[in-house]
């Protein structure tokens, strides 16, 4: 016998049901387009040998679409009965409560020969428990106080279905929000920030933030800029920084995609473009590596592609942003930073600039993309020169 997945999600969709049919057709795309993170998981389950059975209190005709639009080819929910293709508002078939769901779920997985006890069963509240005692494995998603008490009493698995894989939850929030929030410019060892062109990024939507490197410092440079931003902000690295004992699974729940750029390169491109869906903030360093001491200030590497693929991609406006003075704080090549830089503080600047206007060939963007940013280097070169303070981070 096969398995499936059954899956009830009403809240972490956040969905109300629309009654006529126009507003059905947009807002489903609406919805699953913002729910890129849902997708990605419905399609783990898939590539697991399930089949996804999207469950829903809600009428089958406004369900259907949304669950074809998510991935999901088999929907259980409440069936009306048509009169000359009109709904009449009786119900042929009803999952509006917990026993009538459990009980169509049973009926459907005896029709089309699915074990419940191979299968499993994903809820994001209390209305879904009575799906998860029925099947092998239970899933609780973005769970209350309530229901996570349950799930640790029933031993059922907890996830986040809002965020990429990986990133768990601490309080209700997550751990790199609540980092930021603590996070005190001020009192960062080691340097003083300056930003420019912050009011270039937008407000909500998905964008790129393509940087240089020049120090393991940038790192800390662009957790600044998360703080100041006040928006998710996803960062690709090294998949090797993942694999390092105590700072891997930390990176991971701070939500750092790692790329495996030898062996599944392409995992890292489809995670980049789940967050981008999903309306966030991305950070690419396009060279890939830190370039040696011998490179001027005011140069970079050779450029990757892969953030002006991104863009094309997804429409996402791709964002070039120029750190400058991070070596000064931790030396490239060096495996320690400058001690001196503590009493010091040398000045880093982070300088965003205006969103490249696309041409149609990824070459040509990502050639554009690192002259712009080469140009806002040598800019800070010259500030540096001239002592030019500018917005310091507060």
């Amino acid at each position: 016998m096969s398995s499936a997945a059954f899956v009830f999600l009403d809240r972490v969709l956040s969905w109300k049901a629309p009654q006529d049919a126009v507003t059905i057709a947009s807002r489903h795309h609406e919805i699953a387009g913002t729910n890129s993170y849902v997708r990605r998981r419905l399609a783990a389950l898939r590539a697991a040998g399930h089949t996804v059975v999207l469950v829903s209190s809600h009428a089958e005709r406004v369900v259907q679409p949304l669950a074809f639009a998510l991935g999901a080819r088999e929907v259980l929910s409440t069936r009306l009965v048509s009169e000359d293709d009109h709904s009449s508002g009786r119900n042929a078939t009803s999952t509006k409560n917990a026993a009538e769901q459990l009980s169509a779920i049973k009926e459907w997985a005896q029709s089309h020969r699915v074990s419940l006890e191979r299968s499993v069963a994903v809820t994001d509240s209390m209305v879904g428990v009575s799906l998860l005692n029925a099947v092998g494995q239970g899933v609780v998603v973005n769970p209350d106080t309530a229901l996570r008490v349950m799930a640790l009493a029933k031993r059922w698995k907890v996830e986040f279905w809002d965020r990429p894989e990986g990133v768990g939850s601490v309080f209700g929030r997550e751990p790199a929000t609540i980092a930021t929030a603590l996070l005190m410019p001020q009192l960062v060892p080691g340097a003083r920030f300056t930003f420019r062109g912050l009011e270039l990024l937008p407000d909500e939507g998905p964008a790129i933030l393509a940087a240089n490197h020049r120090s393991l410092y940038d790192a800390v440079a662009l957790a600044v800029l998360a703080k100041r931003v006040h928006r998710p902000v996803r960062v690709m690295a090294k998949a090797e920084l993942l694999a390092v004992p105590f700072l891997g699974p930390a990176l991971a729940s701070l939500g750092v995609i790692g790329v495996d750029r030898q062996t599944n390169p392409r995992e890292a491109y489809r995670a980049a473009r789940a967050v981008l869906a999903a309306g966030e903030i991305l950070v690419i360093m396009p060279e890939g590596t830190i370039p040696p001491a011998a490179i001027s200030v005011d140069s970079t590497l050779a450029f990757k592609t892969g953030a002006a693929r991104l863009a094309a991609r997804s429409g996402a406006p791709l964002i070039p942003v120029a750190i400058s003075g991070a070596d000064a704080v931790w030396p490239s090549g060096s495996t320690v930073p400058n001690l001196s830089a503590l009493v010091r503080r040398p000045r880093v600047r982070i300088e965003l600039g205006a969103a490249l206007v696309p041409t149609g060939s990824v070459v040509k963007d990502t050639e554009l993309l690192r002259a712009s940013i080469i140009a806002m280097l040598k800019s800070s070169a010259t500030m540096d020169a001239g002592n030019t303070a500018g917005e310091d981070a507060p």
